[in-house]
């Protein structure tokens, strides 16, 4: 807990992590191929209007969850 205090995110994150965020306008079809051509399992989706996070899509199983502005 007192690294996370005195940390941001990223310095928990490896340098060669990758991080994928969707915007919500984005077709399912897509956000889910390009899922899959960078090996990403899962994403947080971007709401431009609102200017926050609302919820994540999960490529494995389908499964797309909205809901609403969230601190991920």
């Amino acid at each position: 807990m007192r690294f996370m205090m005195s940390h941001c995110c990223y310095d928990a994150m490896p340098t060669s992590s990758k991080l994928v965020v969707f915007e919500t306008s984005l077709e399912i079809k897509k956000a889910f191929l390009a899922m899959v051509a960078n090996g990403v399992r899962a994403a947080p989706l971007w709401d431009s209007r609102q200017q926050c996070f609302v919820g994540w899509g999960e490529g494995g199983y389908g499964l797309w969850g909205l809901g609403g502005c969230r601190d991920l």
